[in-house]
């Protein structure tokens, strides 16, 4: 029953640390493509792709002068800030704010940062595999469609981590362990993590894009690592203390019967002197008076022999 224990107990744990690495990978990605972290960090990629392309390029020269006339004439008489004028790139609608429209650098770079927000948030009407059937250029994988398929991925492999823990702790003969076999898959897996990044631009990040869309995708991984191998420690000091404060208790139990051992070694020395003491004083009252007798006896036959 303990080998069948034993083989369970190994199983489980080797499905954890897969569970937690895939748990570790998809909350970074999640947390990567969170609109906030992926403008930041796509906004640099899709500008220099387009700018290669001269595809942006063209269509803001195109709609410099509607857009400057359409500012200036401000038909609904709003604030500068807050009047905006829309054009069409590809599939999607750019807009550009009127207040630094003669600031070249600012169109363009507004104009990526529009792009970007219309195909976040573009309603994609089609499951993940039918988008990639339907569109030549995934723009989806780079949606808050994908974010939300991610966070929902992240969800399963916790479940499933924190149910292969319950297992492990139902297994456990000292509980306690199981602060220490939870510590272990989140060290290993974020350490692992921690050299993803590297390890998979050495092999494919040849090509400055490559490289790019990686460290996109995995923005997020070195905060999420370190933070996760902070917790494994935390929980790995955490066994430490308790395993020490256990044994202390252990000991203190051994001492406590170690010296109720001895305090009763000592009560019953001290009923068997008492005893010894009671017997040699009951012989000593016995010859005493087995003297007195024979002295009374020897008295007894002075006065007969004297009659």
């Amino acid at each position: 029953m303990g080998a069948i224990k034993g083989v369970f107990l190994v199983f489980f744990s080797i499905l954890l640390i897969i569970s937690s690495f895939f748990s570790i990978l998809f909350f970074s990605l999640n947390q990567s493509m969170a609109y906030n972290n992926f403008e930041n960090t796509s906004l640099k990629l899709v500008n220099n792709y387009l700018i290669n392309n001269d595809s942006l390029n063209s269509v803001i020269n195109e709609e410099t002068e509607f857009l400057k006339l359409y500012c200036e004439e401000n038909p609904h008489n709003l604030s500068l800030s807050e009047l905006s004028y829309s054009f069409n790139f590809s599939d999607y609608k750019i807009k550009i704010p009127c207040d630094k429209i003669n600031d070249t650098s600012f169109l363009i770079n507004e104009s990526v940062r529009s792009l970007v927000h219309e195909i976040y948030f573009k309603d994609y009407n089609c499951s993940f595999i039918d988008c990639f059937n339907k569109e030549q250029i995934p723009t989806f994988l780079a949606s808050e469609k994908t974010y939300l398929l991610l966070r929902k991925t992240f969800f399963i492999f916790l479940i499933i981590s924190l149910s292969l823990l319950i297992f492990i702790f139902l297994l456990l003969k000292n509980k306690i362990n199981i602060l220490l076999l939870a510590s272990i898959p989140i060290f290993v897996s974020s350490f692992l993590f921690l050299k993803l990044n590297s390890i998979l631009i050495s092999f494919f990040g040849k090509e400055d894009l490559i490289k790019e869309i990686i460290d996109i995708l995995f923005y997020s991984s070195n905060k999420t690592s370190i933070r996760l191998i902070i917790l494994s420690g935390i929980l790995f000091s955490v066994w430490i203390i308790l395993k020490i404060f256990k044994s202390s208790v252990k000991i203190k139990e051994k001492f406590d019967k170690i010296k109720e051992k001895m305090q009763k070694i000592k009560e019953i020395n001290k009923q068997e002197k008492t005893q010894e003491d009671k017997t040699q004083n009951k012989n000593a009252k016995n010859i005493e008076e087995t003297e007195t007798n024979e002295q009374n006896k020897d008295k007894n036959n002075k006065k007969e022999d004297d009659f």
